[in-house]
């Protein structure tokens, strides 16, 4: 019975140090942990910020060129207007497809269109770090880009579509005496007005939601570090109350080791005199 207590004392002993080694690993390990996954989700996030902030400037070029096609619209409604009941067609025809006007609408509409082709990559890294920010828990982003900047795309591609119309039409007029002149350009200029005025109404519900995911991508850059920390500290004091135990079970293990004589009742109160 002795040496079968013996060695007992002895297995206790080696799964003592084994489990006080265990848990100094795992307190190292949990730190090293808690610090590469704020890496990667402050990488993660930031690069969600930088793309955020090229979406928003992005939006804002589309937002000036669409500002300018839509005062070229007005003045080129306006003119077509104010022509039509005094001049001949062919007249009316070539105010309406005045050079400074027709040109430069068609151009900041190209430019707009160009800038949404541009920001095509920062879409996809939006949404990227978006995706695999919501794999993370306590983050919820608005995963909206993709859809909106279609929106936007579509939208400018049909404004380009009405401008096509409009030179084409002012082609079929110079050939051909139409009495609905007027009307037809300025149904044409209010449709295009319109659209203009839709997509940007979409790119300003753009830069709103990109607001708030700019805000949420900065909280959670705050947050999510404190979380891991607190999370790594409750592990480590859970690591500490085991490192304990161990501790305990070591003592009492060696205690045993040194006289195999002692009772359960003996180990537990302390006692560790010789048997003799």
């Amino acid at each position: 019975m002795r040496t079968f207590k013996l060695v007992v004392a002895w297995i206790l002993v080696v799964l003592s140090v084994l489990g006080i080694i265990a848990v100094l690993i795992g307190l190292v390990a949990s730190w090293q942990i808690r610090n590469r996954a704020t890496e990667a989700t402050v990488n993660l996030l930031t690069a969600g910020e930088t793309a955020v902030t090229t979406l928003s400037n992005g939006m804002g070029r589309i937002d000036d060129r669409l500002a300018v096609t839509q005062q070229n619209i007005e003045t080129l409604e306006n003119n077509i207007t104010n022509t039509g009941a005094d001049v001949t067609e062919n007249s009316l025809v070539g105010q309406a497809i005045s050079a400074q006007i027709s040109e430069e609408t068609a151009a900041s509409i190209a430019e707009a269109r160009a800038t949404v082709t541009a920001i095509t990559d920062a879409v996809s890294t939006l949404n990227a770090a978006i995706n695999a920010a919501n794999a993370i828990p306590f983050v919820q982003l608005d995963g909206f880009v993709p859809e909106l900047v279609g929106d936007i795309a579509t939208g400018i591609a049909e404004l380009e579509q009405s401008v096509t119309t409009f030179r084409t039409g002012v082609q079929q007029r110079r050939e051909d005496r139409i009495a609905d002149t007027v009307g037809y350009f300025t149904g044409i200029t209010a449709e295009m007005s319109d659209r203009v005025g839709q997509v940007q109404s979409r790119l300003e519900t753009a830069e709103t939601r990109l607001d708030t995911t700019t805000n949420r991508l900065e909280s959670a850059k705050i947050r999510l570090p404190r979380i891991y920390t607190t999370i790594t500290i409750a592990a480590n004091v859970a690591l500490l109350l085991i490192g304990v135990a161990f501790g305990s079970l070591l003592l009492h293990g060696w205690a045993l080791t040194k006289n195999p004589d002692l009772t359960l009742k003996e180990l537990a109160s302390g006692k560790s005199t010789d048997a003799g």
